[in-house]
This record gives C-alpha cells, sequence and structure tokens, in this order.
C-alpha cells in the first residue's frame, strides 16, 4: 500500500468538497491510500477529522466515503456522520476493512441499515486494493457525476415520503422483485376490492408477511423492533385509527420506480421510513456530535421524507427534540396543512422553548389563522422570552390583520402604563 502524508485536516471545508473520507485514527492508513487513489483520478476530497465529526464538511460534500473497522464500528462519530448524510440525502460508500459479517455484528441496528449493503467494497486482503479498487472509484464517479440530477430527482418526488429509498434496497432484492411473477400489492394480496380494513387486521397481516424480514434487517432476536415498526406504522402514518382506508395506505406507497414492482413497496417504504426515523433521532439527539451545526442547517433538509420524520419529532418526549422540530418546520418554507396544524397544537406545550420556536416558525410560514393565537401568547404568555417571540412572528406576517392586532395590543399598553403613572402621581 503507498501512499503519502496528508496534512492534518481542517474542520473547515476548502469548499466544493466531492468526497469526505470518514475514518478513524487507527485506520489513517487507509485512508491516506484511498485518497492518493481518488486524487489521481482528478477527485477532490478531503480526510474527516478522525476524533470528532465532522458536521459541516458532511454537508458540504456531495460522497461520503466511511472506512470501517471493527473498532470505527462503534464510533459514535462516525455514526453521527453517517445519520447526517442520511437524512441530507447524501451518496454514502461504507469501504470495510474486515468481511460485513466482522463489522455489522458491531453496528447499530440503524446504523446496519443506513449502510445498505448495495454499496459495501471491502479491502480485507492485499489483492482486494487491486481487484476492488476501480470499482469504488467507477461507483464514487458516477454519484459525483449525477450529484446534480438526484437533487432534481428530490425534487420531483417533493410530496412523497422517499429519503434515499434507492440505497435501501439489495441489488439482489431488486433483481428478485423484478423476476416475481406476482407482481401483486400487499393490500390486493389479503383486503382485495376493500377499501377499508381494521387496523388489527392489517397488523396481522404484515407481521405475518414480513416479521422474519424484518428481524433480520434490523437484527432483532426478542421482537422488539418489529413491535416497535409496527406501533410506528399504527401512530404515524395510519394516525392511530382504528380502521385503515385504501386511500391513505396508497398515498404513503406513491409512486413505484422502474427498478421495482409493486409486491413489497408498502414494507419498503416503511422500512426505509424507520431508518429515516432512527437518523433523524440520532442527528438531532442531546448527546449528538453533530446536533448544532444539523439545526445551524435546518433548511438543508426540506426533503418530504424529513418534513414527516418532523412531523413525527413535534410529538417526540424529548422537549429538545420538539423544539428543533418546531424550528425545522419552519424553515420548511411549506405551508401544508399538517405542518400548520402540528405547529399551533405546540403553542400549547408544556416547554417554553418549543413555545418560543413555534411562535418563530408561524411567523416565517406566515401562517395568518394563527394571528388570534400569537396575540393571545403576546398578551397572556408569563415568560418574557416566549411573549417576545410572539411579537416578532406577528411582526414577520405583517399584513393588515397583524398590523391591527399589533396595533390595538400597543394602544392597550400604552393607556395602562399611563394608568399606572397616573397613580403614582
Amino acid at each position: 500500500m503507498e501512499l503519502s502524508h496528508h496534512p492534518p485536516p481542517s474542520s473547515a471545508s476548502s469548499g466544493n468538497v466531492d468526497v469526505l473520507i470518514s475514518h478513524i485514527q487507527k485506520d489513517r492508513e487507509f485512508a491516506d491510500f484511498l485518497a492518493d487513489a481518488l486524487k489521481k483520478e482528478g477527485i477532490h476530497c478531503e480526510l474527516g477529522d478522525p476524533k470528532k465529526a465532522d458536521a459541516q464538511r458532511v454537508l458540504d460534500c456531495k460522497v461520503l466515503v466511511q472506512v470501517l473497522s471493527e473498532e470505527a464500528a462503534v464510533d459514535h462519530h462516525l455514526q453521527d456522520e453517517v445519520s447526517l448524510a442520511y437524512i441530507s440525502n447524501k451518496a454514502v460508500f461504507p469501504v470495510g476493512l474486515k468481511y460485513y459479517g466482522k463489522i455489522a455484528s458491531r453496528l447499530s441496528p440503524g446504523m446496519k441499515l443506513m449502510l445498505a449493503k448495495i454499496n459495501w467494497t471491502f479491502f480485507v486482503t492485499k489483492e482486494h486494493e487491486s481487484e476492488h479498487l476501480p470499482g469504488l472509484i467507477s461507483g464514487i464517479k458516477f454519484e459525483i457525476d449525477s450529484f446534480k440530477s438526484r437533487q432534481e430527482e428530490l425534487a420531483r418526488l417533493e410530496g412523497t415520503y422517499r429519503i434515499n429509498f434507492s440505497r435501501m434496497t439489495s441489488k439482489t432484492e431488486s433483481a428478485n422483485s423484478e423476476g416475481d411473477s406476482e407482481n401483486i400489492d400487499f393490500w390486493d394480496r389479503h383486503f382485495a376490492n376493500q377499501t377499508e380494513v381494521s387496523w388489527n387486521d392489517f397488523r396481522e397481516r404484515f407481521v405475518s408477511d414480513y416479521g422474519e424480514r424484518l428481524k433480520e434487517q434490523f437484527g432483532d432476536e426478542n421482537d422488539d423492533r418489529t413491535k416497535w415498526i409496527t406501533h410506528l406504522i399504527y401512530q404515524d402514518i395510519f394516525e392511530l385509527r382504528k380502521h385503515i382506508a385504501r386511500n391513505v395506505y396508497d398515498r404513503f406507497c406513491g409512486t413505484t420506480d422502474v427498478a421495482y414492482n409493486r409486491r413489497d413497496i408498502f414494507c419498503n417504504r416503511m422500512t426505509e421510513y424507520a431508518v429515516a426515523y432512527l437518523a433523524m433521532k440520532e442527528v438531532f439527539s442531546m448527546d449528538s456530535s453533530v446536533r448544532l451545526t444539523a439545526v445551524r442547517n435546518l433548511d438543508s433538509f426540506h426533503t418530504s421524507g424529513v418534513r414527516h420524520m418532523l412531523l413525527t419529532l413535534i410529538r417526540d418526549q424529548d422537549p429538545n427534540m420538539r423544539a428543533v422540530a418546531a424550528l425545522a418546520l419552519g424553515r420548511t418554507g411549506t405551508n401544508d396543512f399538517r405542518v400548520i396544524d402540528s405547529l399551533i397544537k405546540a403553542l400549547k406545550d408544556e416547554d417554553r422553548l418549543v413555545r418560543e420556536a413555534t411562535c418563530i416558525s408561524l411567523g416565517k410560514l406566515k401562517v395568518m389563522k394563527a394571528i388570534g393565537l400569537l396575540l393571545e401568547v403576546w398578551r397572556n404568555e408569563p415568560i418574557k422570552d416566549v411573549r417576545q417571540a410572539a411579537e416578532k412572528a406577528l411582526n414577520l406576517m405583517g399584513g393588515k390583520d397583524a398590523e391591527k392586532a399589533i396595533k390595538v395590543t400597543q394602544v392597550l399598553n400604552s393607556e395602562i402604563q399611563k394608568l399606572k403613572m397616573a397613580k403614582k402621581a
């Protein structure tokens, strides 16, 4: 392995980076080797910091290459980086320095799913350097060249729940799906000609069809993850309804890619949704090493899939997570009725930071139906910071109704102050 010494990585990106190589210090020699190989191909790449997560450079790059040894598989910073790359729709190439079985046994369930095997490349023996490197470089070049078209594809998919779905399914699974003569949708297999079914029937058939597959994907020995996914379906997708409507099911499934048939589309979409949920939780948790950068770049995460995750996280048990979700929804620029309803409900949140973030978001989105509610917060909220946020929201909205509400309140405040001064005199 011939390599040159690369200078210590900087936390600041030099701009327009094609590839960021994420690694731990123990694997630095291989990271240098890979960086040299990519640079010889004219690819602008940089090494990540082996001691901490390079959040901003993950957002700035087109492709994240993650060097994974058994030790790296349990590194929290690397997990944060791949989670951030996942929710920002970056192409991720896991590079294994050991075979998959040894690495996968140490990966968390969410990490294992995010690092879908479709893009894995292994460098376990000396021979692999010459055998596998050309294919890795070719794949990276393809992703760099298709970066712009991938962003355009995300815009085209606006309105669906997709996040990185093409990276979620293995080539074998795709090929098997295409060759399956029984291309029959899950609903049509079990509930043909029915427009509504009970949740209990739906859950029973779903677990019967896909329980074993979910156990394998999530490394679930005790059914805990399978139960969690069925609860996620019930709570997030079907909104705790006792009866499931076919049109709600179809809306979640969306359109089918050419590479996939309809037979397993609901399970595929649900797996994708679950992984995105885990990634969002990882990125925005209090102990995340990329959380602050992610919060500063909330407007980078405006795909429909992420927006749907935010609608879930605004109901999370963690008030910090709810506050982040409230801020992020305001920066999506979307006046979707689900976004507006979720924010209006959050005005009554028990946590003051959530209420403050919600006020600002309603103002940025110019939700005129919330003027009366914001006026009530401005006048009656006991915490000053929240009152000021409500006032700022009203000013951000503009328009006759907001201006009138502000003026009336200001006049009343002025008269009250005059009366107070008169009594003192």
